[in-house]
């Protein structure tokens, strides 16, 4: 169905000889959820129809494929019903299979059961009467994503049963860890099939947060997206006990949406997932072209953050393009701290006061420019488990 709306988000629909305009509200994959929701325009009042229950889907229950198969051309605006059963039910892939004709225009049509409620939506069919439909649990989880406000990746088919039954948890960045579970009737990735649970919190452009998700029964993999829909990080660790750790300043007002998946298809279990903010966390950059900041030559950027006394503060250095020197300034201008150091590096630092202290992020030597990000954190809360993916 999908690929007769993709590329499109206004288009026409036609009711009882009468033309409304509609928009595109919320897309699917037609690779995995084939399913738009539509909004039409100037009318109200519509027929509906009733969802049936998943559970009551049984092999030979009596279906019926309401369409326009070939674009219909008999009638423009009546449909036409074919019959046939239910053939199989692949629950993990939020099919119905069916032996009723599908065909080019069928698609995005309801299948309902002997009482009218709708069991599935049309979707594709094989030829020699192996036809599928979108199963209606399905339908309701992408329907009550949209009325929740909650995002919903294209990749990512909704479960019909979430751990704590709502579509998305959520997430705060006290350090406080939530304890995941990934179990088969969770949301998947459509390409891989892989487990994945979905999580949302609400954050101001320019906060900094942190994210890590580990696991000792699989492989952890995080994904985090914008308001906008799009996707700004990801981390990943195909290994048990090795951690994905998103570092991120957020450039967007509103909700952003946490995927935490499972490294591969079959995997199920447990992981921990915790936020955190961090004082200070800059994506920076040298240039060859760059004043240069010290005596010999060598470039350098420089960060503040705020601190108090006695305050355990836990420097972090991730992913430099070069061999990098860095120095603790405090607010009266005394060098804490100064060192060449590690491309990644940690290192931990008790305040002697209140106030702005400077970070400086420099090359070891002159000739030397490249990217890097760093980061300040309160100790206490901090829970290091592995080096920041990069995206």
């Amino acid at each position: 169905m999908l690929m007769f709306l993709e590329g499109s988000r206004q288009l026409s629909i036609m009711r009882q000889g009468h033309r409304y305009n509609a928009s595109v509200v919320s897309m699917g994959d037609s690779r995995c959820l084939d399913l738009a929701l539509i909004q039409i325009e100037g009318v109200q009042n519509l027929p509906t129809v009733s969802f049936g229950d998943t559970d009551s889907i049984y092999k030979t229950q009596a279906i019926y494929a309401i369409g326009f198969p070939f674009g219909n051309g008999i009638s423009p605006v009546e449909a036409t019903i074919t019959r046939g059963i239910v053939s199989n039910i692949h629950s993990e892939i939020g099919r119905v299979q069916l032996d009723g004709p599908i065909n080019p225009g069928n698609s995005g049509g309801p299948v309902v059961n002997d009482n009218g409620d709708l069991i599935g939506i049309a979707t594709s069919g094989r030829g020699n009467d192996v036809n599928f439909a979108v199963s209606v649990d399905k339908v309701i989880a992408f329907v009550e994503a949209y009325q929740n406000g909650i995002f919903v990746p294209a990749e990512i088919m909704v479960g019909s049963q979430p751990d704590d039954g709502s579509l998305s948890e959520n997430i705060s960045f006290d350090g406080r860890g939530i304890q995941g579970l990934f179990q088969n009737q969770d949301s998947r990735f459509c390409g891989d099939g892989s487990l994945a649970d979905l999580y949302t919190f609400e954050a101001k452009a320019g906060e900094s947060i942190m994210l890590d998700m580990i696991s000792q029964d699989l492989g952890s993999f995080l994904f985090l997206f914008a308001p906008n829909g799009n996707l700004i990080a990801r981390s990943g660790n195909q290994d048990r006990n090795q951690a994905a750790v998103i570092l991120e300043k957020l450039p967007q007002t509103g909700t952003y949406t946490v995927v935490a998946n499972a490294a591969a298809q079959g995997q199920t279990g447990h992981y921990q997932l915790q936020g955190t903010q961090p004082i200070l966390v800059e994506n920076g950059a040298i240039y060859s072209s760059d004043r240069p900041c010290f005596e010999d030559g060598q470039r350098c950027l420089s960060y503040q953050f705020q601190g108090s006394a006695q305050q355990a503060i836990t420097l972090l250095l991730h992913h430099a393009d070069f061999d990098p020197y860095i120095m603790l300034i405090d607010p009266a201008g005394e060098v804490v701290s100064q060192a060449p150091t590690d491309r990644q590096t940690t290192a931990n630092f008790v305040l002697n006061q209140d106030g702005w202290y400077t970070v400086v992020i420099g090359t070891s030597q002159p000739e030397e420019s490249g990217n890097f990000i760093v980061s300040v954190h309160d100790t206490e809360i901090l829970n290091p488990q592995s080096e920041v993916s990069q995206r």
